[in-house]
């Protein structure tokens, strides 16, 4: 027997995602995600975070990093999130047992 699904999406709609360990943000930083700062959209579950990293800022990318340093995440933060521009990662999700990466800075909390 087979199967029609109706209505099948000619396209998915797919996100990327950058698996990290919380070895690469500073302890500061994981209080200040805790806390659900406005200037970052997350998802906390009890490993970690789910850091969605916005792509259309534009030309206010170092206006919005400087801001986030303002308000006391750590350039290792800030780093993270440029790379993840970079490669076009749409989720970071940071977690205690997330991959380790030997070009990104570490902080032992």
């Amino acid at each position: 027997m087979t199967y029609r699904i109706p209505h099948q999406p000619d396209e998915l709609v797919l996100y990327s995602v950058w698996d990290v360990s919380t070895v690469h943000i500073a302890e500061s930083d994981a209080k200040l995600l805790g806390g659900g700062h406005p200037l970052v959209v997350t998802y906390e579950y009890p490993e970690g975070w789910w850091l969605h990293v916005d792509s259309d800022l534009g030309d206010d990318q170092d206006k919005v990093m400087k801001e986030l340093l303002e308000a006391g995440f750590s350039p290792a933060f800030t780093h993270l999130l440029s790379v993840a521009r970079r490669h076009n990662v749409d989720w970071i999700r940071l977690d205690g047992d997330g991959e380790i990466y030997e070009y990104l800075s570490q902080h032992h909390w």
